[in-house]
């Protein structure tokens, strides 16, 4: 059995331990924003042509769910279910085959955007553990 002596060194040098190990952990992560952050750099400096854009072709079910829309919204008013529903119709009418639109650069900014982000919590996080780590210490 160990004395309280020994339990109190022991749980000194495992607290010493820890403290090292979140130190080798900080330095590593300070590693690895770093590469981020150059990553997220050159991401960012890399110039995307927008995709060229093209006059709207005609759409005869367009201009009838158009008509359609701007009657329902004139017989039953403009916040009637029936006039909301036509609206509706003509936004997907509109929308549909513009998948593409933006030739994906609206998932390339985001994904830059998101690693930047992810960087700053990355650095708050980091920036927690050590205050925690540095409390610990003054604790013990």
């Amino acid at each position: 059995m160990l004395s309280k002596e020994q339990v109190a060194e022991a749980a000194k040098q495992y607290k010493e331990q820890l403290k090292q190990l979140n130190l080798r952990k900080a330095d590593n992560l300070d590693e690895k924003l770093a590469e981020m952050r150059q990553i997220a750099t050159e991401m960012q400096s890399i110039q995307i042509e927008d995709a060229p854009k093209k006059a709207a072709q005609d759409s005869p079910e367009l201009r009838a769910a158009l008509a359609a829309a701007k009657e329902a919204s004139e017989q039953h008013g403009a916040t009637s279910s029936e006039a909301r529903i036509a609206w509706e119709t003509v936004e997907e009418i509109a929308s549909s085959g513009l998948d593409n639109a933006l030739g994906g650069m609206i998932e390339e900014e985001c994904w830059v955007d998101m690693t930047e982000t992810c960087l700053a919590l990355e650095e708050v996080d980091r920036f927690i553990n050590l205050v925690n780590t540095q409390n610990k210490g003054l604790n013990s």
